[in-house]
């Protein structure tokens, strides 16, 4: 079994002079010279960088020691089955409210091929909603509700695991409900998406089929944070301190785990062996990483997942073919969208006729959309 990362390292040393904050100042310059400034800018964060990788660099042997490096195996693609889910919003936002497109698509895949699909769902929200804010939020929450949906159903195909794209959480700094005022849509989808979740974990569980979040952006800071490096990135540590084709060893989510286990006990689901656990992988020679979240109860599959995933990799990002496959199915573009739009415009002007014309404008698109 892989062991997980529970210590940090005492011998990297203060990295406060690049990592410190500053006071917040501005400039007031006159408009011909204000692209020379913003050059200057550019310039002086480059200078910046370099002056953390070189800090870096010279403490990389005690980094890769701290956070537990592992290489993957080399395997051959073409023995892994894994299914995948995506999910995805687009829309258009009107006069009247915004418009939202929200799409979930799941297939299961042997190798690079897939096997099983694609399955598709997608859910009209009760309105258009005047607030930009909560429309977008709730499209996401119901984008995540469709892909946990479909990643249940995917359960008994995929030996390997089911590949979800995204964290094995919902952030609640992003998507609570508390703190202002929503919809009883909102908070129904809100909850709704974290009960699909739980019982998405508590099956997948049951029948001993690992459920892998690919975070394909990687914002978090859990790793630099566990090191004492609060001010940077875990895909700058990957990039800075991995080889491709390697991983760090799995840490346990801290603060997100209890907002999960109070889910799951609202949901019914017991918590064992459901604490996620996060590893990141550099997949792509141009510094390219991802971060994989898997359940405590799959962590003695940690290094066998990690090699079959970097095994179906996509230069140059080096994400695994499954997610990219859905990912692309997933998407609604942006010519997509205006054609559904142009549809109701035209279906509204055929139900108003002539006389109400005037009623077109609440489906103008606001400014600065096209």
């Amino acid at each position: 079994m892989v062991k997980a990362v529970r210590r940090r390292s005492d011998q990297l040393g203060p990295l406060e002079p690049y990592l410190g904050e500053a006071p917040l100042e501005y400039k007031l310059v006159p408009y011909e010279s204000l692209r020379t400034e913003l050059a200057t800018q550019a310039v002086e964060y480059a200078a910046e960088t370099a002056k953390l990788a070189v800090k870096i660099q010279r403490l990389r042997a005690a980094l890769r020691s701290a956070v537990g490096i592992s290489r993957v195996d080399s395997v051959d693609p073409s023995t892994s089955t894994f299914g995948a889910a995506d999910a995805g919003a687009n829309g258009r936002d009107l006069l009247i409210g915004v418009y939202p497109v929200i799409t979930a698509v799941g297939a299961t895949f042997r190798g690079a091929s897939m096997i099983s699909g694609p399955k598709s769902a997608t859910a009209k929200l009760p309105r258009l909603y005047g607030d930009e804010e909560e429309a977008k939020k709730l499209s996401t929450l119901v984008g995540y509700y469709l892909q946990f949906e479909l990643a249940r159903h995917m359960l008994d195909e995929a030996k390997d695991g089911v590949l979800i794209d995204g964290p094995l959480i919902l952030r609640r700094s992003v998507y609570s409900p508390r703190g202002r005022y929503y919809g009883d849509t909102y908070v129904r989808a809100y909850w709704s998406a974290w009960r699909s979740l739980a019982l998405l974990l508590e099956e997948a569980r049951d029948r001993g089929v690992p459920v892998v979040g690919v975070v394909k952006r990687v914002r978090s800071t859990q790793v630099a944070r566990r090191l004492g490096l609060d001010s940077i990135g875990d895909s700058a540590l990957a990039a800075l301190c991995l080889s491709p084709g390697e991983y760090t060893s799995p840490l346990p989510m801290e603060s997100a785990w209890a907002d999960l286990v109070g889910h799951l006990r609202e949901a019914g689901v017991h918590p064992r062996g459901l604490r996620p656990h996060s590893v990141l992988v550099r997949a792509g020679q141009g510094g390219q990483s991802y971060r994989v979240d898997v359940p405590e109860y799959a962590l003695d599959r940690v290094h066998e997942i990690v090699s079959r995933l970097y095994s179906l990799r996509i230069p140059p990002s080096g994400l695994p073919v499954p997610i990219v496959a859905v990912d692309r199915l997933t998407r609604v573009t942006n010519r997509e969208a205006a054609l559904l739009h142009r549809r109701m415009f035209s279906t509204l002007a055929s139900r108003l006729g002539a006389d109400r014309v005037d009623a077109l404008t609440l489906l103008t698109l606001q400014h600065g959309e096209s």
